[in-house]
């Protein structure tokens, strides 16, 4: 049984953005959302994809890192087959810093949260294991193949917010079509499905009909040195540009290795002080 200094020791080791609160005679966690900002210093032009952009916090929380998960991402192992990949324990293909990211953006997130990419695990885990630290919320992610599907599923069975993980098998656009017939928005959208333009496109179109106003959208390898080559068949870049980059209604956020967050403000939800769009950034 703990000791009053026990859970004295327990509540100083959280961070203080984490508060518990009573609810109908049961402990609920309670995430106070510190303030966000931008980073526009981060901006990669076309002929700078590739350029190398480390982790950068989207939310001013005060201590290094949002928990002990988030801590233990920063000072994993660097996979031995993939130079630049975080060792998790799952397959995958993310950088220490877009993992941190991706934790970060899903702990703090509004609401539910969408994938679209789910290969083998590894950022559903992470976004599972937000989920899971924050006690609320679900991930919809999808992928084309069932087997990869299935093999995720079967690398998450034991982890920590598994159970609030929904798998999808389907093509992208038909998938997200079905999410905005039902009427379902989320607080954050993690696209790491086909790089092609076309299929980046697709989603690019649709995310102002899928997003929570305040929720953001993250896009892997939109830094990548494929965008600078025109026979290479990934222009994440490219889909960003022409269709999120077109509308006021998003604001660019950070690049962080390569991926690029955005964030989705509608007018209405617009705050009173001016704030950069990704077209102000890319004409000047």
């Amino acid at each position: 049984m703990r000791t009053s200094y026990d859970v004295a020791r327990l509540l100083v080791s959280l961070p203080r953005i984490v508060v518990k609160q009573r609810q109908a005679g049961r402990p609920k966690l309670v995430v106070r959302k510190p303030a966000a900002r931008r980073h526009p210093d981060s901006w990669v032009d076309l002929e700078q994809c590739g350029a190398s952009r480390p982790y950068v916090k989207t939310f001013e929380f005060e201590s290094p890192y949002i928990g002990g998960y988030h801590s233990k991402i920063a000072n994993a192992t660097t996979r031995s087959d993939v130079k630049f990949g975080v060792d998790l324990g799952l397959d995958g293909f993310l950088a220490h810093a877009e993992a941190l990211k991706v934790y970060e953006l899903a702990y703090f997130g509004d609401g539910d949260f969408l994938e679209l990419g789910t290969y083998r695990g590894l950022s559903t885990s992470i976004i599972a294991r937000a989920l899971h630290d924050r006690q609320r919320g679900a991930l919809y992610t999808c992928d084309i193949s069932p087997r990869f599907s299935l093999v995720a599923r079967i690398a998450l069975r034991f982890l920590p917010g598994r159970d609030r993980v929904r798998f999808h098998v389907g093509d992208a656009a038909g998938f997200l079509d079905r999410m905005i017939g039902e009427r379902r928005r989320f607080g954050f959208v993690f696209v790491d499905h086909w790089h092609g333009y076309d299929a980046t496109h697709a989603v690019g179109m649709r995310l102002s009909s899928l997003l929570l106003p305040g929720g953001f959208a993250m896009f892997h390898d939109y830094n990548d040195t494929s965008a600078r080559d025109p026979a290479h068949p990934d222009k994440v870049f490219q889909a960003v540009r022409d269709t999120v980059g077109r509308s006021s209604s998003f604001q660019f956020c950070c690049v962080t290795a390569s991926s690029a967050v955005f964030q989705f403000q509608p007018a209405a939800a617009l705050p009173t002080e001016r704030t950069t769009s990704y077209h102000e950034l890319s004409v000047r």
